[in-house]
């Protein structure tokens, strides 16, 4: 019924425009209500259909005009910015045509705002400053200090801080001396986004919270919501990601109230940002195509290539490089367009970080001095720390530990100075590596510290925390760089390094040859525990392929079930399926396999199985699977497969649901971690 009226009220606008058709005002305004009558929105601009219904059959300008500027504004708030700008563009080309400059100046205002979230900052610029110098010819001070805001946020959508915060100063200035404080909760967010850029994120908080007194006061949701995204992704800049997402989570549920897609979008973005970084990767990828199918359907060019960004990053850290690749050359080619260098910088910094997985280092740092340039020059503090750490691991990938020395103690100082603790802690341990490689271990132990304390207050001893409101509630454990036992290991080792040269530079002259004896011992030492375990990784390996050469022999049922009841030829038919499905089939493959499962397969139950895994080959279900499954882990890194893979990729690959228990039960079966073995195989194919 509702939609057999809205078509007799488009049928009845469109008889009456027909009737008058020689006026191109009522055609162009018949025009875009017959483009909005498909929006989803259509029912909330029913009664301006109505009053506009009504203007056009008396042929009443005035009436028409009014109702239809009320009408555009609902566009523009609605966030259907393409029409409201064509709507928009009517009623200023008709003051424009009647010259009535000031009544059009409205038009231009919303025109420039239009502009601007549709990324088109040559235009925004242009309709904001028409519109500001004639609200200034008119002395409409108000409507000047809400231009120089807008122009100043164009400015810095532009990546132009500078003249971003002299529009604000200017916008200040002028409110504060006619008493004007109509602005000042978008002032004060304007303030929180420039502190947020240069990483002055304390600052950024104290302004976000100044406008967010603001908005509540004046009851403004949508506001409301921006300011909470924008806290939330200081928190997030600053590593609090439960606060952040918390942020997020209060600013998405107003907007999806609001039906305001455009912004649910960039804020789905950040929420995919949050799981990422706690290794959710499939949370993270469910936001980031929430973000992206927004993004596609209202042809938001930034935020389409924000989300190519964040998939890239997720095919990186699940090992698919060359898509990875894809996604960043695809937002490149869109973040081109608008030529906005910062964040140009920051996606060819993510493409060099494959480049360097992939081997191909030249690549990787001809686009991190590219972007270094770049960021030096627009960039913020915290984007340019990224850079100089990621041309540090660079440099100590290719064993240039002087350069990577240096962008190392950058990259510490910027992180130190903004509070991104996330950073320094990841620079530290670089420092760490660095100076014990220079034989300054007091300053190695110093930044090893900094990074266990960093990592301790952020990630606190591996409990389960609540980013989610509501009913998304996920173990918030972060994998540290060094566990507590390598930590400790660790410093007892740098400790007794210190200790060691106190000796050496107290008793020099007399203790020279005891010195030089005490040295040769912990370097034999340590030659020696490296030699056990490569010695361990040879071994391992050979056992490998004795037992791919060698036939599987059935061995004799053990004692333990001579009681049994089960006839022993019973128990060697069992065997025989077992080994067939294990050794030709690949069972353990599969990582939902259970024993209930493989009894099932084959036609017994759990119990006659465990017994006849026992009785042939003296182990539990689960240490019979797993063994399989380690064995072809080594083959996998043995072979040139694993080089395009990640640890994560060969655990999921031979049957483990987890990196974790992976880990355990490679180094249970081998008795190294499955990355000593991997860096161990060139030796151990060579032997």
């Amino acid at each position: 019924m509702r939609n057999f009226l809205f078509l007799l009220l488009i049928l009845n606008i469109c008889l009456t425009a027909t009737q008058i058709k020689q006026d191109s005002l009522f055609e162009n305004i018949f025009s875009i209500i017959e483009q909005s009558k498909k929006n989803e929105n259509c029912e909330s601009y029913n009664e301006l259909f109505n009053i506009i219904s009504n203007s056009l059959i008396l042929k009443d300008t005035t009436s028409t005009l009014g109702a239809f500027s009320r009408l555009s504004y609902q566009f523009y708030n609605n966030e259907d910015y393409s029409i409201a700008k064509d709507a928009y563009s009517i009623i200023s080309s008709y003051h424009e045509k009647q010259n009535n400059i000031k009544a059009a100046n409205d038009a231009y205002f919303y025109l420039g705002c239009i502009y601007n979230e549709l990324s088109d900052f040559k235009n925004a610029l242009k309709y904001h400053i028409k519109s500001k110098n004639i609200s200034k010819s008119f002395t409409q001070h108000q409507y000047v200090v809400a231009s120089y805001k807008e122009i100043a946020l164009t400015y810095f959508l532009m990546e132009d801080y500078s003249n971003a915060r002299i529009m604000l100063g200017k916008a200040v200035c002028l409110s504060d001396s006619i008493g004007y404080s109509g602005m000042n909760g978008a002032i004060f967010n304007m303030y929180g986004n420039i502190f947020d850029k240069e990483g002055k994120f304390d600052e950024s908080i104290k302004f976000y919270n100044k406008a967010l007194v603001e908005y509540q006061r004046t009851e403004f949701a949508s506001n409301i919501a921006g300011v909470y995204n924008n806290i939330g992704t200081v928190y997030e800049n600053m590593g609090q990601l439960e606060k952040a997402a918390e942020y997020y989570l209060n600013s998405v549920e107003i907007k999806e109230e609001l039906n305001q897609k455009y912004s649910a979008s960039i804020t789905y973005q950040n929420l995919s940002n949050v799981f990422e970084r706690i290794e959710d990767f499939e949370k993270a990828e469910l936001y980031a195509d929430k973000s992206l199918q927004i993004a596609e359907e209202l042809n938001l060019r930034i935020t389409i290539s924000n989300s190519l960004d964040t998939k890239g990053r997720l095919k990186f850290k699940l090992g698919k490089y060359e898509k990875a690749l894809e996604m960043f050359d695809s937002s490149l080619a869109i973040k081109k367009e608008t030529q906005l260098i910062e964040s140009i910088a920051l996606t060819n910094i993510m493409k060099a970080k494959v480049y360097r997985f992939l081997g191909e280092n030249q690549k990787a740092l001809e686009l991190l001095k590219l972007a270094e340039q770049n960021l030096v020059n627009y960039g913020s503090k915290l984007n340019l720390a990224n850079c100089y750490h990621e041309l540090s691991d660079l440099y100590i990938k290719t064993e240039e530990f002087a350069n990577a020395l240096e962008y190392s103690k950058m990259a510490y100082g910027i992180s130190d100075e903004i509070g991104a603790n996330l950073l320094k802690s990841k620079t530290a341990m670089n420092l760490n590596l660095l100076f014990k490689k220079e034989g300054n271990y007091k300053k190695s132990l110093e930044f090893l510290e900094v990074s266990q304390a960093i990592n301790d207050s952020l990630f606190n001893k591996e409990t389960i925390r609540s980013i989610t409101k509501s009913e998304m509630q996920y173990n918030f454990e972060k994998e540290k760089s060094l566990s507590a036992k390598e930590y400790n290991k660790e410093k007892e080792i740098l400790i007794a390094e210190i200790d060691h040269q106190k000796e050496l530079r107290n008793f020099f002259v007399i203790s020279f040859l005891i010195a030089a004896i005490l040295m040769a011992v912990l370097i034999n030492m340590f030659l020696a525990r490296r030699k056990a375990y490569k010695t361990l990784v040879r071994k391992s390996a050979e056992l490998l392929k004795k037992d791919e050469c060698k036939d599987s022999e059935e061995s004799d049922v053990k004692n333990k079930y001579n009681n049994s009841k089960l006839d022993k030829e019973y128990l060697r038919e069992l065997q025989s399926e077992i080994h067939r499905l294990v050794l030709e089939d690949k069972i353990y493959l599969d990582p939902d396999l259970t024993i209930k499962s493989l009894s099932e397969k084959i036609n017994t139950n759990s119990t006659y199985l465990s017994q006849t895994i026992n009785s042939f080959y003296g182990k539990n279900f689960n240490t019979f699977i797993n063994e399989f499954r380690i064995k072809e882990a080594q083959k996998l890194i043995l072979d040139d497969i694993h080089e395009s893979m990640s640890i994560e990729g060969i655990a999921v690959s031979v049957g483990f649901n987890n990196r974790t228990s992976f880990s355990a039960a490679f180094k249970n079966y081998t008795g190294v971690t499955p990355s000593f073995y991997i860096k161990s195989r060139s030796e151990v194919i060579s032997n």
